[in-house]
C-alpha cells in the first residue's frame, strides 16, 4: 500500500506502478506529508488517501498503457480531487496566530512607533528642506551634513569600494534599531545552526554568499539584525568581512546613505560584488530585490527566485559557498494593497522605483506590525563546474538545487515557528 493508515501518513513511491520523471513524485509526496503534518489533512483522511492511491494505480494501468496521459498528471488530478473532497481549510488556528505575534508591551510599542516614525519623517523632512530650501534652511542643512560626514567614517565613493562599516553604531548608538529588535523579538534560529555552517564559519578563510528571502515591504529586519549578527557569524564579523548589497539609489539620499554604509551596505552592482568577493568579504544579498518587494502580500510566503540566477553564477565563478536564509515573519509586517499594481510594477521595472502600498502599526506605512521575526540558516551549498565559466546546464542544475534547499529550509522550520498553515511559493 503506497500510503499507510498511520496518522503520520508517510509517503513512499510504488516502485512497480508509477514512474515519475524530474522529481514529480518526490515533490507530490512531500506536499502530502506537509499538508498532513501541518494539520491541513488530519488523521481522519488517511483512509481517503489510501483509497485515492489505489484508484491512481488502477487508473494508471488503464490510461498510461496507450501513452495518452503521463502518470504524474493523473496523480496531481487525484490530489486536487482529494483537496476538494476533504474541504481543506488554510485558516490558521488562534494558537498559530499567537505564535507569530511578538506581543510587546504598550510602552515598547509606543517607543518603537515614535522612534521608527521619527527617524523616517526626520529623513524625509531633511531631504525635502534640502531640496526645496524650505524656510531658507538649505545652507544650515548643508553645514550639518558636512559636519556629519567629517565626524563619521567613510568617504563619498566608498559604496562602490569596500563600504565603511561602523559596528558601534549598529550595536549601541542606533536606538531605533535596538527598540525595533525588541519589538519584533528578532532572533536567529531557535535550533542549533547547521553544523556544516558552524564548522566552515570558524575557519580562517571563511567566505559565503548569504542568499536571504523574502524582502518584505520595507526590509526593516535587515538594518535591525545588523546589531546582533555577530551571534551567528562571530568569526566573519570579528574580521569585518560581511557586506550587504543594497540598491544604488540609497547611496544618493542623505541620512539613508550614512545608515546604509554604517550597517555594512555597498552598491548592488556586479562589479562591486565581484570586488568584495575578491577582497575575501562575505556578501548578504536580498535576492528578490525590488521585484519581490512589490509583490509582497500579507499572509503569504512568496519569493522571487525562478529568474534570479546571477548570485548562483557569481558563487560558481568565485568558488564561494551559498547559504540560504529565510526570515519568518517579515511578510506579515504590513497589510498590503494591490491598488495601482500594474502602474507601480511598470515604475519598478522601468525606473527602479518601488512603491509598496502598505499599512503597519496604527496605519503607519513605516512602522511594522508586532510580528515575531526569526531568521533561519541552511547549510552551505557548493556548486561544481568544469570550466572557468558555468555552462547553462550547470547553472540550471545549481539553481534547481538551491531552490530545493530553500523550500526544505522553509518546510523544516515553519511548524515550530507558527507558520505550519503556509506553503512557500516560488515565483
Amino acid at each position: 500500500m503506497p500510503f499507510t493508515q498511520d496518522p503520520r501518513v508517510r509517503v513512499s513511491a510504488p516502485e512497480n506502478v508509477f514512474t515519475f520523471d524530474d522529481g514529480e513524485l518526490e515533490h507530490t509526496s512531500r506536499t502530502l506529508e506537509v499538508l498532513h503534518n501541518t494539520g491541513v489533512l488530519n488523521s481522519n483522511y488517511s483512509n481517503t488517501l489510501c483509497t485515492f492511491t489505489e484508484l491512481a494505480s488502477s487508473r494508471f494501468e488503464q490510461e498510461h498503457s496507450d501513452g495518452t496521459e503521463p502518470p504524474y498528471r493523473i496523480f496531481l488530478k487525484l490530489l486536487t480531487n482529494l483537496k476538494s473532497l476533504t474541504k481543506m481549510s488554510n485558516a490558521p488556528s488562534s494558537s498559530t496566530v499567537d505564535a507569530r505575534n511578538s506581543n510587546p508591551s504598550l510602552l515598547l510599542t509606543c517607543k518603537t512607533f515614535l522612534h521608527w516614525n521619527g527617524l523616517y519623517y526626520f529623513t524625509v523632512a531633511f531631504n525635502l528642506c534640502l531640496l526645496f530650501n524650505v524656510a531658507q534652511t538649505r545652507i544650515y542643512l548643508i553645514l550639518f551634513y558636512a559636519l556629519l560626514r567629517v565626524l563619521s567614517p567613510g568617504s563619498w565613493g566608498c559604496q562602490h569600494d569596500d563600504g565603511c562599516v561602523w559596528r558601534t553604531f549598529s550595536e549601541r548608538l542606533c536606538f531605533p534599531c535596538t527598540t525595533m529588535r525588541q519589538y519584533l523579538k528578532l532572533s536567529f534560529t531557535e535550533r542549533p545552526l547547521p553544523k556544516e555552517f558552524v564548522k566552515e564559519e570558524a575557519a580562517a578563510g571563511a567566505q559565503f554568499i548569504f542568499a536571504t528571502f523574502p524582502h518584505g515591504c520595507g526590509c526593516e529586519y535587515r538594518i535591525a539584525m545588523d546589531g546582533i549578527i555577530q551571534q551567528v557569524m562571530p568569526n566573519i564579523i570579528a574580521k569585518n568581512n560581511l557586506r550587504v548589497l543594497a540598491a544604488s539609489v540609497l547611496f544618493y539620499i542623505p541620512i539613508i546613505r550614512e545608515m546604509s554604509l554604517w550597517t555594512g551596505c555597498i552598491s548592488a552592482s556586479r562589479k562591486t560584488a565581484e570586488r568584495a568577493l575578491e577582497n575575501k568579504r562575505s556578501l548578504l544579498i536580498l535576492i528578490g530585490g525590488e521585484a519581490e518587494q512589490i509583490m509582497t502580500t500579507h499572509g503569504e510566503e512568496k519569493v522571487y527566485l525562478s529568474k534570479r540566477k546571477g548570485f548562483i553564477k557569481l558563487a560558481m565563478r568565485k568558488g564561494v559557498a551559498v547559504v540560504p536564509l529565510y526570515v519568518f515573519g517579515c511578510n506579515d509586517y504590513f497589510y498590503t494593497s494591490k491598488m495601482f499594481y500594474s502602474l507601480r510594477y511598470k515604475l519598478m521595472r522601468n525606473l527602479g522605483i518601488c512603491i509598496p502600498l502598505c499599512a503597519g502599526l496604527w496605519g503607519s506605512s513605516s512602522c511594522p506590525l508586532p510580528k515575531k521575526t526569526t531568521i533561519v540558516f541552511g547549510k552551505p551549498l557548493r556548486f561544481k563546474m568544469e570550466g572557468s565559466e558555468p555552462t547553462t546546464e550547470e547553472l540550471d542544475a545549481a539553481h534547481t538545487l538551491f531552490t530545493k534547499e530553500l523550500i526544505s529550509l522553509f518546510d523544516d522550520h515553519k511548524v515550530p515557528l507558527g507558520f505550519g498553515d503556509r506553503m512557500l511559493k516560488v515565483m
